[in-house]
């Protein structure tokens, strides 16, 4: 893909950018609308639908991505 014949479309991926500059630091950043719709959808279900429902087990999931034991994951914050 030819990003910069795709930025404008890029862009609207992105609602935080129609109001801000961002400069991707590889730490927190500004979701995709997509990605903001769909957690909104789980979080709506798993609330108010289905409160047994078991959270997704997402350190098992990178660690299955990653071929490693979960022990070996962990989540780390603000790392620079």
């Amino acid at each position: 893909m030819n990003i910069l014949g795709h930025i404008e479309e890029i862009r609207a991926e992105f609602p935080a950018l129609a109001y801000t500059k961002y400069l991707n630091s590889a730490a927190h950043g500004p979701a995709l609308a997509r990605v903001q719709e769909r957690v909104a959808d789980w979080w709506k279900f798993y609330t108010y639908e289905n409160t047994a429902m078991k959270a997704p087990d997402a350190k098992g999931e990178a660690a299955k991505a990653l071929g490693v034991d979960k022990d070996v994951i962990t989540w780390v914050n603000r790392v620079s």
